[in-house]
C-alpha cells in the first residue's frame, strides 16, 4: 500500500482478519480506478479515468444519489455467464478488450509491488479540538422526530449520527496498521485519493482512550449505529439496559 499511494492518486486496501490470525483471509488492493463519484450538497461529480489523467467529467445536481450509483452500477454490470462470477466495473460491450485491460493492469500492480518506491506515511497530528456536529440538544431533538416518526409508522429503522470533526494533518495509514495488528477485524478498510483518506473514527479513539481510567471501555462502530454493541457491553457491567 506504500507503493500504490506513492504512485496513485486513488486506492483501497480491504481485509478480514480473525482474532488469531496474522496474515488476512483476504486481502484486496485497488488502485487508480476507471471512475471517480463524489457527491456532496446534492451535487455529484463523475470522472472517467483514462492514461495519463482525467479524460472526461459530468457534474449532475441530484436528490437521490444512491438512485445515480444504482443506474451507474447496472450499467457497469457484466452478464451472467456460464462458469463466470458476476462483476461490476467490466464492460460488457467488449469483454475481450475488458479482460485485456485489466490483464495489463495486474501486470502494472505486479511490477509496481516489486520494484516501486514506498512512501513514508507522516503522523497524525490534531489541529483543532474535536467537536460534534449537532448540539446535544439538536441531536436529542432528532431522536424524538426519529421515535415518533417510528411510532407513526413511516419508518421502522433509522441511522442518526453525530459526527465528530476536527482539523488535522498527517496521515491514517500507521493508525490503520496498529489496529490491525491489535484489533483484527472480519472488516477493515483503508482507502486514500484525492479528497479523502478514510479511518477517522480510529483517530478519535487515539485521543481519548489514552485519558481513560482501566475500568473504562471505548467502543468503535465501523458500520451501523454500535447501540447494541454499547448495550451489550453495558448489561455485562451490570446495568439494566433492554432498548
Amino acid at each position: 500500500m506504500r507503493i500504490l499511494r506513492k504512485e496513485g492518486r486513488h486506492g483501497y486496501l480491504l481485509e478480514s482478519v480473525g482474532q488469531t490470525e496474522q496474515w488476512g483471509r483476504y486481502s484486496f488492493l485497488g488502485y487508480d480506478p476507471s471512475m471517480e463519484i463524489t457527491c456532496t450538497d446534492g451535487k455529484m461529480r463523475i470522472r472517467k479515468t483514462s492514461l495519463g489523467g482525467w479524460s472526461e467529467e459530468e457534474l449532475r445536481t441530484v436528490d437521490h444519489p444512491g438512485q445515480v450509483l444504482r443506474e451507474i452500477i447496472d450499467e457497469n454490470r457484466t452478464p451472467e455467464l456460464p462458469g463466470i462470477p458476476t462483476f461490476t466495473g467490466v464492460r460488457s460491450a467488449d469483454l475481450e478488450q475488458s479482460y485485456e485491460k485489466a490483464e495489463a493492469k495486474l501486470n502494472e500492480i505486479e511490477k509496481l509491488l516489486k520494484t516501486g518506491e514506498k512512501m513514508e506515511f507522516p503522523p497524525i497530528q490534531l489541529k483543532t479540538e474535536i467537536k460534534p456536529q449537532f448540539s446535544e440538544e439538536k441531536y436529542e431533538e432528532m431522536i424524538e422526530k426519529a421515535k415518533h416518526y417510528i411510532r407513526e409508522g413511516d419508518i421502522f429503522q433509522v441511522v442518526l449520527s453525530n459526527p465528530m470533526r476536527a482539523k488535522a494533518e498527517g496521515s491514517l495509514f500507521d493508525t490503520y496498521r496498529a489496529l490491525r495488528t491489535h484489533n483484527p477485524s472480519p472488516y477493515m478498510f483503508y482507502f486514500f485519493s484525492d479528497d479523502i483518506e478514510s479511518a477517522h473514527v480510529v483517530a478519535y479513539a487515539k485521543k481519548i482512550v489514552p485519558q481513560m481510567d482501566k475500568d473504562e471501555i471505548v467502543v468503535i462502530t465501523l458500520s451501523g449505529r454500535g447501540d447494541k454493541d454499547c448495550a451489550a457491553i453495558a448489561r455485562y457491567r451490570g446495568e439494566d439496559i433492554h432498548e
